[in-house]
Parts: structure tokens; sequence; C-alpha cells
């Protein structure tokens, strides 16, 4: 998201500071609004000040009656704990707090808006029985029986208004009245009132009417406390009896707050008296201002006005039983008694400040968090919360100043990354060939010029952290593991290179040298990248990030080690048994890293003679991040595309197999060859009259044309050309020719790739959707969840086709660029059709088709969700993948690259992990691919600092860095005095329930949000200083605060208003995190309204139209998510357009927490903690990546983790990542084992025997090798005793069991527990009890075995709804109508408009 145009020549650090001043402002104000604090709780009016605030107050832990009515939403006690050392002076406690009085509302206050606060007016019981029996007198007579309730209501209305009006009841003549009083008498004692008028109020008069009390109104009283002090050394003894003596002192500094003011003018008059006004006064404003003028007239009651308290400040030292001398100390200000439940009895803007000599205060070491030198100066906080959090305000007047706050905050510094003058990184610099690549050699110069810097300059260890000896030579040896890992990290990247530059020299040489190839792909990828990121007017030219190109190049020798000229380049321990990591923040950049390691080896496959087959495949556990990914690689794969065809580079293009399951995309698009797949039917062939109009189509009412849009709907997952990117979008055709291909097709007949293919017609996008496509044409990326490895060995037809893939193809097909074909039977010892060719080695006469056909790259996106059984099953598979190729690798022979020095060794698949939240990574990485793990960026040595990124600061020499100067000297000092990246609040609610509270805080910033954007936008320029004015007063007291106010000061004194309206604007749009779909219907159904109420308050200027919300869950599908997103980017101008028409805010689960990256979001809440940390930093990482933007957690308050939360937030939210779970991982689970294993028997069968068997029959016998799809073909090849043995070992060495990393225990338990269960298979097999199709067999109960997984999260065993076409009364039903029931079903009666058929989401509630 570039930055507004409004900020254009703004210096940094102005407009920096600005930023913050803004989002500072935003959060405080809603704080205070919640709280009641300053002008917003001044006054209440309509309900007790308790019930109406959300925030800052404690209530009486027992009522009137003496009944403890404390819980976790009725907090009474809010303080401290803090440990106390032995040192001489005073430590003070100074109390804050207010009480609300009891006050007379005036005429304006009681007629505003529409006159809310006049109560409902309402007969007395002697009137109410008379009207009522004259209605049901009158409506019995003239209201005949039978007469429609709908026409009998309007008559006994029209009766009821004669007999009001003549009992003298003024009826306004708009007023729509009930057909009278159908309340009885115990209703009416309940308090229920009278059914409502509408269109004006009933003037009861006085000797008709009820008796009414005072519309409420609260004026809140500041308690000027004095301060309580203790003498030190703390003398336990001693400061009990002083708390005990200050307690009277305290209560007696809050009955002064009530006499004084009731004896002032305005308490004389506004105080409220125990009257009841008559009926008339609530007539007109002047009625009842004669009220008050009555009322004024009786003196004041205090005791009507003034409650009894008990309240103290509760002082509890416990001594430490570790150091001498010293306490642990609570201290919190406790609220004991109510005394009237008719008066508010609650302490509000309630906080103590607690101050102390600096060597007093006793660091609190954080026990929960593991010792290491990375977070020196980061292991102790200050004080611990008691139903707050604790704030330290740092050295005031020479004491150390801490103070409670029920909205602890931490600010996350800017990361900023790092740059090296000597390194290019531009991609246009990089993509000539003028450039120097040995000038790339700076980077890993600078890399080890930093270590050197690190090695002398780093402190393992602070004053007051130490550890024991013990402990301080691990971290010692830590350190010089750490810089090992850092000199490896370089040596590698050196490496890369080194490669290049000889590369480089080679291609100058002979351009057309092999030698070259890597340098070419290296010019191509930047030329790529460089076509894919168009420079923006006014900013650098677009490149890469340092630790981008890094790891671009450290993984260079990977992939050109498979040339032989660089064999000498290979590195078995990175390369071949190892996996990368890339670790780095949301938002860092983890992706386009990847990308152009993937852009890398596909050119460099290209360029060596790898002109078909899959390079990458690239799986994700979420199919929301699926889509999305695949979208953005499909857009990035089109550049190259060109790219490639622009340099004539030979082979396939760049294609992407979508590959996620049948729920999703079809698996195939033929029933029998020749023969369309009827859900395809609907799909217009590329060559009919019917596909020339997609408007047409999509407008149309046929049933066909609707089951197209249907089914476009839900296939068609490239919704705009990545191409072109034209407006008219892309659709579905059929291709018969090519075996009824589905295709995505532009719909713009300029496009690029439509020109590209000179056919006159449609041509598919390099975008594969249906599985059949898919094998047919091994596209260059396989991308697709996770889910799918289950294919592996889910069918041996699928793995016959994945096997063809892989390199055994039969026949390939010469039409449509050269289609695989995988024929079994009669058809094998023919000739082949015409068209058609045979293909070595499947046959040793056959075209040479396949140059290395294996993957050269695995890509494992979001890898910390690979846990429990996902994570378990999804490693087995990964490695029965490994096992699977180095089997195949062996039928065939050179055509595979080869470990050097181990000609029987195939090279594998190099793995990439990527994540954002790692904990043990080593661990996790040998679970899933029984490889070690080389983590990229290895760690550096600090929390905020490392080689590629670190905490940003201001400009040097500025004002901002030299009133920070001083503050640098410690690693907190650094922390603070950075620039704001993302600030953490977590908001104590008190006295409601937590959706309750949680509505009034999204209210509380939604209506402040508006505030200041119509404000600053008006032509009023009163409006738009009050609002500058407002926003530089809720700046909060952070520390540099004066130069937060001055920033917004400067832009309003320059009429900068535009300014601050785009800067408010940033957090238009709340972020709403709930922890369950329940809890967002619940916000989503009921936050308008309290919206709307909030907006009310503040007047009629800011009334708002419509409040536009939307939900992003599980259950709704990826294109509603991508309209929401859309709708999230859409422009907006504050200063020009109407927030009534903007999008305000996003209700979501956890589906927000992957794959929605929105630059538009800086503003979030989480209504409770997420039970997972790192789920809870995934969601909180969608706000304030390139603008400042906070993260506000509303706690649970029955969670006691939620709270605790609260009451450490800072360090909590300082060591997130420090307190991430390893992944739940577990291989060597017996159960999943035993679960994996006919899907692992299957691969053996279709993958390797069968393809083994078939490569050595010869030409007239290969008819006879036919794929095993039934019991009776599987129990001949299980009958022999050697098969057997080799279907046991390769399952074996699927599982993982003797790999040299990752490997049990107890090999010879896993080794028998496979071949006892591959025995079980054999036994029920050859029992002759079943026969016929494989597929039925292992879906049979009685087998009593458990079928091949269909999913990796196939764990139990499940139902399955299907669907049929007919209706009960056999009539027929189309697609469309059947996926909209489905979709019925599945979500509970909620439409196919919120969601579809099937869920776009995993795991998520």
């Amino acid at each position: 998201m570039a930055e507004p145009r409004a900020l254009d020549g703004m210096r940094w650090d102005d407009r920096q500071q600005l930023k913050e001043a803004v989002c500072d402002a935003v959060l405080e104000r809603t704080r205070r609004v919640v709280s009641g604090e300053g002008v917003h709780g001044a006054a209440i009016l309509g309900e007790k000040p308790s019930r109406v605030l959300s925030s800052g107050f404690i209530l009486p832990r027992l009522n009137e009656d003496g009944d403890d009515e404390s819980s976790d939403i009725k907090i009474p006690a809010h303080g401290m704990d803090l440990r106390v050392r032995p040192c001489g002076g005073v430590l003070r406690v100074l109390p804050n707090l207010a009480v609300y009085v009891r006050a007379l509302p005036t005429a304006a206050e009681l007629f505003a808006r529409e006159g809310r606060l006049i109560p409902r007016a309402d007969f007395n019981d002697a009137a109410r029985r008379d009207a009522k029996d004259q209605i049901n007198r009158r409506a019995a007579a003239e209201i005949p029986r039978g007469t429609p309730s709908g026409e009998r209501a309007v008559r006994r209305a029209a009766i009821s208004r004669e007999i009001y009006i003549a009992m003298g009841v003024g009826v306004p003549p708009a007023a729509r009245l009930p057909g009278g009083d159908e309340r009885d008498d115990a209703a009416i004692e309940e308090g229920m009132p009278p059914s409502q008028v509408l269109g004006g109020r009933l003037r009861i008069p006085d000797r008709l009417s009820r008796r009414y009390d005072i519309p409420q109104k609260w004026i809140r009283l500041r308690v000027d406390a004095p301060a309580l002090t203790f003498p030190l050394p703390c003398d336990p003894d001693e400061w009990q009896r002083l708390a005990a003596g200050y307690k009277t002192q305290l209560l007696t500094s809050i009955r002064a707050a009530y006499l004084d003011w009731i004896a002032s003018p305005v308490g004389q008059s506004e105080a409220w008296r125990k009257l009841h006004p008559p009926s008339e006064a609530f007539w007109d404003p002047e009625s009842w201002d004669r009220f008050l003028a009555t009322a004024r007239a009786a003196t004041p009651s205090t005791s009507d006005l003034v409650p009894n308290f008990d309240v103290q400040i509760l002082v509890q030292p416990l001594r430490d039983p570790l150091e001498q001398g010293s306490f642990s100390v609570r201290i919190a200000l406790e609220n004991l008694r109510e005394g009237d439940s008719a008066m508010e009895c609650g302490l509000f803007n309630a906080s103590l400040t607690v101050e102390l000599p600096n060597d007093a205060l006793g660091p609190m070491r954080l026990e929960r968090v593991r010792r290491s030198y990375h977070l020196a100066g980061f292991m102790t906080m200050p004080a611990i919360g008691v139903n707050g959090g604790v704030s330290d305000l740092g050295m005031h007047e020479g004491a150390r100043s801490l103070r409670t706050t029920w909205m602890p905050r931490y600010v996350l510094p800017r990361a900023q990354a790092t740059e090296v003058a000597a390194v290019p990184t531009s991609y246009g610099q990089l993509g000539l060939e003028t450039t120097e690549l040995s000038d790339l050699a700076a980077l890993p110069q600078a890399l080890r010029d930093w270590i050197d810097l690190v090695a002398r300059e780093t402190q393992l260890s602070v004053a007051g952290e130490e550890g024991s000896a013990e402990d301080e030579a691990a971290q010692q040896t830590r350190f010089q593991d750490d810089l090992q890992s850092w000199r490896n990290e370089a040596a590698r990247i050196s490496a890369g290179v080194a490669l290049l530059a000889e590369a480089q020299e080679a291609w100058r040489h002979d351009r057309n040298a092999a030698a070259g190839v890597p340098y070419r792909a290296w010019l191509l990828l930047n030329r790529t990248f460089a076509a894919a990121s168009p420079p923006r007017e006014g900013e650098p030219p677009p490149g890469w990030r340092l630790f981008q190109l890094a790891f671009v190049l450290a993984h260079v020798p990977t992939f050109a080690s498979r040339l032989p000229e660089y064999v000498g380049h290979f590195n078995a321990v990175f390369d071949e048994d190892a996996a990368s990591l890339l670790y780095m923040a949301t938002g860092g950049g983890k992706t386009e890293a990847f990308f152009g390691t993937l852009v890398f080896a596909l050119f460099l496959d290209r360029l060596r003679g790898k002109h078909r087959g899959v390079t990458a495949m690239m799986h994700y556990p979420l199919r929301l991040l699926t889509v999305q990914q695949a979208q953005r690689l499909a857009r990035l794969l089109a550049r190259a595309e060109m790219v490639r065809r622009a340099e004539h580079i030979d082979g396939s293009a760049f294609e992407i197999g979508f590959w996620v399951g049948g729920t999703n995309t079809p698996n195939s698009t033929e029933k029998r060859p020749g023969e369309i797949a009827d859900a395809l039917r609907c799909v217009p062939v590329s060559t009919d009259a019917r596909a020339r109009d997609e408007d047409a189509l999509m407008a149309s009412q046929e049933r066909i044309d609707r089951e197209y849009v249907a089914a476009k709907t839900a296939w068609n997952k490239l919704p705009v050309c990545p191409f072109c990117g034209s407006d008219r979008g892309t659709g579905l055709r059929l291709f018969p020719e090519r075996h009824h291909q589905l295709g995505i097709v532009c719909l713009h007949g300029s496009c690029d790739w439509n020109r590209s293919h000179r056919t006159g017609g449609f041509e598919p996008l390099p975008f594969l959707i249906a599985d059949t496509d898919i094998y047919r044409r091994a596209p260059a990326v396989l991308l697709g969840t996770i889910d799918k490895l289950a294919l592996l060995g889910q069918s041996t037809t699928t793995v016959d086709r994945i096997a063809g893939m892989f390199g055994l193809a039969r026949w390939i097909e010469n039409a449509g660029g050269g289609l695989l074909h995988m024929p079994s039977g009669t058809a094998t010892s023919a000739a082949p059709p015409p068209g058609h060719q045979r293909v070595a080695p499947a046959y040793p006469d056959g075209v040479e088709v396949f140059f290395d056909p294996f993957p050269s790259l695995i890509v494992q996106d979001e890898m910390h969700l690979l846990e429990e059984s996902l994570g378990t099953f999804g490693g087995i598979f990964e490695t029965g993948l490994f096992a699977w190729l180095s089997r195949l690798s062996q039928l065939l022979g050179q055509r595979v690259c080869r470990v050097p020095g181990a000609p029987d060794r195939p090279r594998l698949p190099h793995v990439i992990g990527a994540t954002a939240t790692a904990a043990d990574a080593a661990k996790h990485t040998r679970a899933l691919y029984q490889r070690r793990v080389i983590q990229f960026p290895h760690p550096g040595p600090s929390l905020h600092g490392g080689f590629y990124t670190r905490m940003a600061s201001f400009q040097p020499g500025g004002a901002a860095a030299t009133e920070r100067q001083a503050a640098l000297g410690t690693p907190r000092g650094r922390e603070v005095a950075a620039p704001w990246g993302r600030v953490y609040a977590s908001l104590m609610t008190n006295g409601r329930l937590h959706t309750v509270t949680t509505l009034s805080v999204l209210a509380a910033h939604a209506a402040t949000i508006t505030r200041w954007e119509r404000d600053l936008a008006s032509s009023d320029a009163a409006r738009q200083a009050r609002a500058a004015t407002e926003i530089e007063e809720c700046v909060s007291d952070a520390r540099w605060f004066d130069t937060r106010r001055a920033a917004v000061r400067t832009a309003a004194r320059e009429g900068r208003f535009d300014r601050l309206a785009a800067l408010v604007d940033l957090h238009r749009i709340e972020l709403t995190y709930v922890t369950n779909k329940k809890g967002g219907d619940q916000i989503l159904s009921a936050l308008e309204t309290e919206v709307r109420e909030a907006h009310a308050a503040m007047g009629p200027e800011y009334t708002l139209s419509s409040f536009a919300m939307e939900l992003i869950s599980g259950g709704v599908d990826i294109g509603g998510i991508q309209s929401v997103i859309r709708a999230a980017e859409r422009p907006f101008d504050p200063m020009h357009d109407d927030i009534g028409t903007a999008l305000r805010g996003i209700v979501a689960t956890s589906a927000i927490s992957h794959g929605v990256d929105v630059e538009a979001f800086n503003a979030m809440a989480f209504a409770g903690m997420p039970s997972d940390i790192a789920e809870y930093i995934q969601a909180s990482s969608r706000v304030g990546r390139t603008h400042v933007g906070f993260s506000l957690l509303i706690p649970t308050p029955q969670t006691r983790r939620d709270r605790f939360v609260v009451e450490v937030h800072e360090s909590f939210h300082r060591l997130l990542e420090r307190m991430i779970a390893p992944p739940a991982v577990e291989r060597w689970a017996d159960r999943a084992i035993d679960r994996t294993i006919p899907s692992l028997v299957q691969m053996w069968l279709a993958g390797v025997r069968h393809q083994e068997r078939f490569l050595t029959a010869g030409p007239e016998h290969k008819a006879q090798v036919t794929l095993p799809t039934t019991v009776e073909q599987v129990e001949r090849l299980l009958r022999d005793a050697r098969a057997f043995d080799d279907c046991v070992a390769f399952v074996v060495e699927a599982v993982g069991i003797g790999a040299t990393t990752g490997a049990p225990t107890n090999p010879i338990y896993y080794s028998d527990l496979v071949r006892a269960a591959a025995t079980r298979i054999q036994a029920v097999i050859a029992s002759g009890d079943f026969t016929g199709r494989l597929n039925d067999f292992w879906s049979n109960p009685l087998s009593g075995l458990q079928r091949p997984m269909t999913s990796l999260r196939d764990v139990d065993a499940a139902g399955r709804i299907r669907a049929s076409q007919r209706t009960q009364r056999n009539q027929p039903l189309s697609w469309e109508e059947v996926g909209e029931a489905m979709a019925m079903v599945r979500n509970r009666g909620v439409s196919r408009g919120r969601r579809t058929a099937s869920s776009e989401l995993d795991g998520e509630a």
C-alpha cells in the first residue's frame, strides 16, 4: 500500500511521528470513551455509570446485604505486585479515582434525540383497568368474530384512540396506538413498560398517570485522595498499620468530593432530589423547566446523594525466601462493600501510582521464559498488574514511578531492511548483461563484517539477569554455535555468487555454453521480477530485499549442481540432506524469496534441457491460502512465460497444476475416452457459438447457463487474467480435441497470451484445474493443498498417472503440446493410435521425452501448521514420495540426475519450508522430512537485531533522533526509542458480559473514526480545528509524547487537515478476530445497533446511513473472501467520499490469519485471546505492516489466561515468539503409521511393482501387464514371497524407519508393525471372501481393513453425503440446484450467497 498522497512532501521522521500520533490518539480515545474518562464520562445519562461504561472502574465486592458478588466480570480490586528490596527512603502510593453523584437532567438533555430519556407514558392502576374494560367491551360489540388478526388490531387501536381522548388523554394525530394494554398485574409489578406508541407520546394527565422517577443523570466527581507513604526498608507490621489508618483518610476524601460538590452553586442547582415529577412535566421542555424550578426549591439531601463507601488500599508484603530483606508486595485499591444499591458505589478512572527509590525496586524474573543471551535486557519486568497492567514511567523527581493501567501497551518497533550500498539489488540492474555479478560478493562480505562486529560487541547478559556459572557457559557455547551458523550462511551465499560469476564468464565467452546456463537463468529470473514489478513514480526501483537476494543466491548451487559443469559445487549437507527453513516475520517477504528460487529453478530446467515435467511441488495447509498464492504465482509465471517466449527458449509453457481435490476442482473431464463428464456439460466448448458471449452466459436464465455460472464460481480460480489483468475477466471453456481439457481462458482478445497463440480463438491459460489435465501435461509447478499428497496412494489408477508425470508415461500425443498417456492392457502391445508415439523408458524404442523428470524443489508454506495428525501423515507421505522417487530412479536410469559420488542415489527434491512462527524447527523438520534443518536467516544475536533486518531509526542528526539519544544505552531504551511499528494493547473490561463490552469497544472505535473524518473533511474551519485539537489531546503520555502532539499541531497550523484525515482513515476498517464463528455471528448481529447509538450520542452530524461489515470465516467461500479483500482495498478519499458508504469492519475467525494480506488493515481487535500463540502472532500481523497500526486484545474475563496476558502485557507481547509451543508432531505413532500402510501398499502396487513389470516386459507381452485394479490381480502380485517382501521393504523405507535422520530408536518394532499390517492385507485379499474392483474391496467394511487415505485429514471414518440428480418424485435436478441444496445442508441453512458447497478452509470453526 503506497503512502497516502496527502503525505507527499513530508520528511520520513515527520510522517512517522504523525502516524504514531494518530494511531495513538485513535486507540486512546477509544479507551477514554469506554472508561468514561475526560469529557466522555463527565455526565452519563439514562443508566448508572457501571452499566454504561466497560473499563476503568472497580465495583464493590459485597452487596448491601453482605453477599459476595465479585466475579471475573465484576472486579473489586485493581493494583500491582512488585518486589521491594532493602533500601532507605520511602515508598509512596498515589491513588487516582473518581465517583459519580446523581443529578437533575436539564430540559435539553431530557428532550434530546427524540426524548429518549423520557419514560414511556403509562396509566395508574385504576385508569388502566377502566380504559382496558372500556376497550374490551367496545371491541366485543363492534368487531365481529372471525375478523382477521391484522384488521382486528387496527380496529382495536381506533377504539383505544377514541376512549383515551374521551378520558382526557392527549393523543398525537400521527400516533399509532397498540390495540390496548395486554399486561397483567404480575407483568406490571415486575416493571414491564406498556406497548410503545409509535409516532408520538401520550399526554396522560397526572390524575390518570402512574408515578414517574426522575430520569437518571450522573455527574463524575474527582476525588483528591492523599498519598499513602511507607518508610523503607519494608516493615510488614508497620506497613499494615499505616494502610489501616489510611483507610479513614481515603473515605474522608471521597465523602469530601461529594459534600464539596453539593455545597457548590452547581450542586445546589443540579443535585438530584428524591421527587416524583408529574406526568405533565414530560410534555414539553417548558414543563420540565417548571418542575426543575420546583425541585430546586428543596434542599439537596446528603443521605440521598452520598453513598456509604467501604474502600481501602490493600498492602500485603510477603517475605522473599530467596533474597534476605526483600519482599513481594501487593498494593491494590479495593472496593469492599456497597452501601445502597440505588446509588453508584463504583470507583471510576481508578489507578495507582507507586513511587520508590530505583534501588528499592527489585526486578521480577521471567521464570516461564527460558533464558537466552538473545533476550539480554528483557528477562525481567518491574511489576505485575492485578486486574490490569503496569506502566513503567521511569524516573520522576528522583524516584522510580510505576502506574497501574486498564489498557497496558507494548510497542513493537518498526523493522527496517538492511541495505548495503555496494550490493546491487534492483531487478532491472541484475537483469542487465552489463552488471558484474562479482559485485554481489559485497553481500557475504558485509555479513562477515557484521559477524565480526557481533563477536566483539555482544553482551551475553546484563546486570540483574545473570545466571549460574553453568548457565553462563551454556550461553557462551550457544553464542559460538550461532557465530558458526552465521559464517556458514555467509559461505553458502559466497558459493552462490562465485558460481554465478563463473557462469557469467562462461556465457560471455560462449553464449551457448552449458556452463553459462546458471547465469542466463539468473538474468531471466531478474527480468521476470522486473516485468512483474513495474517502477512507481517517486519510489526507488523495485528490487530484492537483502535477505531475499541472499536466500536465492544460497540456493543457486543447489539447482546448478544438477548440471555436469557444476557438479563440483554440490554440497550434500545443504543440498540433499537438509531442508531450508525460511523464517521471517509475517509480511517480511518470504513469498518473494521462495518464488525467486522457484523461478530460477524453472529457467534453469528449461535451459539445461528439461523441456517439460515437474520442477517444483508447492504445498499449502489451507485452501484459501492455496488459491491466493496460486493467483499470485500465476501472475509472476505469466511474466516468466512471456520472458521465455521472448528469449525463444524451448520447452512447454510454465504451467501451474492446481492440485487441490475434487471438492474444489474436477478430478476428471471425461467419463470414458471421448465422453465428457456430466458435471462439465454446462461448460461451453471453445469453438461453439455459445462460447462467444460471456456476458450473455452470465445473464441467461437457461438451466445449462445457470449451471455454468455455478461451475464458473466454483472452478475458476483465476477470475482475472494473470497476463493482461483485463476487466473482461476470464471464463471456462472445454477443448474436445485435447480430451475435453477444462481451460480457464482470458476473454480479452488483445491479451498477450491470446496473441502469442495465433489460433484465432481461445487458448487455455497455463493453469490446469482438472486432475486428468494435470497428469497429461506434467506441468512445471504442482501447487495444491498438503492433503493432495494422499493421492500418492489413494487409488492404483491415480498412482499410475502420477508415475507417468514423473517419467514413466507410455505414450505422448503430438496434439495439444504433447499430452502424456498411461494406457493399460491390450493397447499397450499394439501400435499407438495415429498422432501418438511410444515413450522411453516404458518402451525401449520410445522417444526420449523426459530429462531429469523428478521435481528439484518442494516448497511447504506455513510449515508451522503441519502439526498433530496433519503433520504426522504429511511427513509420512513426504518420505513416501522420496522412497517412491528413489525406486523410480532405478527404472529411469541416466534420465535422472544422480548424487555426485553416489550413482545409485537420485537427486531428490530440495525442501524449503516457510513460516513466520517457528519453535523447535529442528525437531519439526526431522519429524516431517527426516532431514536436518538449516534456518535462513539464522536468528540474530538480539531480540530486534539481525543482519538482514534491524530496528528502524529516525534520521541521524534529526530532532527525533537527537532527543532519543540518551535512551540508547540499554536494550529497553533502544526499543522504546525506535519508530513505532505495531502497538499491542489490552483492555481489561468490567461490569458486563464479554460480548457486550466488546461491542462497546468496537462502537467507540467506529465513532472515533467517523467523528474525526467528518470533522476534518468539513468545510467548517471550526470543526476541522476542533478535530485536530481532539487528536492532539488524545495522544497518550507515552514517552516523547510531546513530539507526537507537536506533529499534530504542525499539520493543523499548516491547514493540512487532509493529512490527518488520511491517517485517521488508515484505521477505518476494524478487523475483529473472534475465537469461534458463534461469537462472530453475535457481533455481526448486534454491532450496528451499538454503533448507531454511539454515533447518535455525538450529534446529528455524525449519523450514518449504513455501517458496512463483512465476515471472513471458514464457511465463506474464496470468492466471497476475495470480494471482501477487494472492498477493503478499494480507494477511499476521506476528504471527499462519504464514510457512510465505506467498508467499516470485518469480523473474522482464524481464516484471517493466513493469506489475507491487506495493507489497508491497521486496526484490529481480538474478542478474546486465541488458544494458540502462533495463531495470535499470525492474526495480529495482519495490521501495521506499512503504517503504524494497533492490535487491541479485549480479554475474555472468565479465562484466567486472558487476564494473565493483561497483567504481564508488555513482557508477554515482547516475547511472543518465545512462547510458541513446538508443533505437536509425532511420526512414530503406531496408529498413524498403521493408518498409512494401505496407501503405501497401493503406492508400491501401482507405482513400483506395476511399473517394474511393465518396463521389463517385452513389447509383445506388455498387454499382459495390466494395472492392478482388482482383488484378484493384487492377490497374484502379493502371493509371490519375494514380491511381498519387496512391498514390505518399500513401506518400511517410505515410513522412514531406516532413515539416517529422524529414525526411531527401536526400528525393529516398527518394521515388525509394518510387516504385520501388510500381512493382514495379504491374508484378507487371499481369503477368497472378496473379489472384484479393488476400490470396492477397500470400501467394504467386512474386510476389517482401513481404506487408503483420501486426505491427510482422513483420520477417522467419516460419513459421506452423495447428492442425487433426481428428486423423490424422480424429477431431474441440475447440478446447480444440487449444489445449492448441498450448500444449505453443509452450512446449516445458510445459502451459497455467503458460502459455497465446500468450505474453502480447513480446521477452522
